[in-house]
């Protein structure tokens, strides 16, 4: 428990990408409305710290901390 605090304190200070020890990735079929697909892209052009859609919407699912 205190581990995991520590880590998030961190993961919050520094930009770390855990992506290559979250395992396999698997292709989902989602349905989003086109206003919000645009405002996505728009937001991944805007902001080189995304590589694509996909890179952006796991991002949003990383800072909910599903974990």
């Amino acid at each position: 428990m205190v581990r995991e605090t520590i880590l998030m304190t961190v993961e919050d200070l520094i930009d770390i990408d855990l992506s290559a020890f979250e395992g396999k990735a698997h292709r989902i079929n989602i349905s989003l409305p086109d206003t919000l697909i645009k405002r996505i892209d728009n937001k991944v052009k805007a902001h080189h710290s995304y590589y694509d859609r996909r890179h952006f919407l796991a991002m949003a699912a990383r800072k909910e901390r599903l974990v």
